[in-house]
């Protein structure tokens, strides 16, 4: 039971920082929009791969709360953790036991992100993360990786082995934004290491002159094939209600998810959030953010709400930018078979969530009160058994 209330206490925090209305609170995950301005989204014609994307941003002088585009999760949990039963519907139902499931039998991982390949790192994190909390647990790694092509996963455990396979992870079209990325979860959702790649900076020359930068945040890798995936899951599911689609980079200790809108023309990018904690001497567990942030988004064709009609107000611009190939991204992108060739600024901008936002963050506070008092108990009670003992 004490397990139980740990559990339903840690995702009622995690659940919090993405409704946190503070400001100035550090641990909420907050969506920052941006503008895309220079890009070689439409360079030449034989467009640009990924590898070698460029594109400069302005940031908006707005920011959202990450809460807001997930309030079907955000509700599903909240309600679990308020009523203690789970839901009726078989997929939420479905849902909501890989979240709880995962947590409760999470085991510490024996192996050092540091030490890892940017590709080696993203398998680790598809084969225990990503994967296991997706409704399928299938996921195809990019086979053009230098390194071993068994099915070992990269743990340090001899007998974990993956559940995805190597093979064809090309995206796009020859015309425009292209090329391979590390990972896709069930043709849904790209996870991209980034650690050792180069991008560009913003406000610096066009892509040729790129320097080494080792930050997620602005990455124009990221922000090309989360534009590009987006387009082609519009143009693969257009029966969809929304075109909202997140794409997730990793760097050895934390993570970002980005979002575009390839209907409304709207990017968003998440704050930083810690992917480990350390558990023992050489192991580490995932943070229960990281875990309820991944949750969110391999499942967001089930748990997104998309943008808010404050969110649709902040166009990236990239229709316009790209208006000379903007048919090719719409109309001709595919999933395979496609030959390839920093930190944000401190600024200060002004907050906004909804009244969903406001009505879910008081309601998991009553929550966590209510399980930090669970937990006083337990703890009374089992320091009680040891005095008698």
């Amino acid at each position: 039971m004490a397990s139980e209330v740990n559990l339903k206490f840690a995702f009622a925090n995690a659940a919090h920082s993405l409704c946190l209305t503070n400001e100035w609170f550090p641990n909420a995950v907050k969506l920052l929009p941006f503008i895309i301005k220079r890009n070689n989204a439409t360079v030449g014609g034989g467009g640009a791969p990924f590898s070698k994307a460029y594109c400069d941003r302005e940031m908006c002088d707005v920011e959202f709360l990450f809460g807001d585009i997930f309030q079907q999760g955000i509700s599903l949990v909240t309600k679990y953790l308020a009523q203690e039963t789970f839901p009726v519907d078989r997929t939420e139902s479905l849902l909501l036991g890989k979240l709880f499931t995962f947590k409760a039998e999470e085991k510490c991982i024996n192996a050092d992100p540091q030490r890892l390949k940017e590709s080696e790192f993203a398998v680790l994190l598809a084969n225990h993360l990503f994967g296991r909390l997706a409704m399928s647990n299938r996921y195809i790694v990019n086979k053009s990786i230098p390194g071993k092509k068994d099915d070992q996963c990269f743990c340090n455990a001899s007998s974990c082995k993956m559940t995805g396979q190597y093979g064809d992870t090309s995206v796009g079209n020859r015309e425009v934004w292209h090329g391979n990325v590390d990972v896709i979860i069930k043709s849904d959702l790209i996870v991209q290491p980034l650690e050792n790649l180069p991008c560009s900076p913003e406000g610096t020359a066009p892509f040729e002159e790129k320097v080494k930068s080792y930050a997620l945040s602005g990455n124009a890798q990221i922000i090309s094939q989360t534009i590009v995936f987006s387009f082609l899951q519009k143009q693969m599911h257009p029966e969809r209600e929304h075109f909202l689609t997140p794409c997730i980079a990793v760097g050895n200790s934390s993570m970002i998810v980005m979002f575009y809108d390839s209907e409304h023309d709207v990017i968003l990018e998440s704050s930083s959030i810690p992917l480990f904690r350390t558990s023992g001497e050489n192991g580490f567990e995932f943070d229960d953010c990281a875990i309820l942030v991944s949750w969110l988004a391999v499942n967001y064709k089930f748990l997104s709400s998309g943008l808010t009609e404050e969110m649709k107000k902040c166009k990236s611009h990239f229709f316009t930018e790209a208006q000379e190939k903007l048919k090719i991204y719409e109309q001709k992108l595919q999933l395979g078979n496609i030959s390839s060739l920093p930190v944000h600024s401190f600024q200060k901008r002004s907050l906004h969530w909804s009244s969903f936002i406001e009505e879910t963050e008081n309601e998991l506070i009553g929550i966590i009160h209510r399980e930090k008092k669970r937990l006083k108990v337990f703890e009374s009670e089992e320091g009680g058994q040891c005095d008698r003992n």
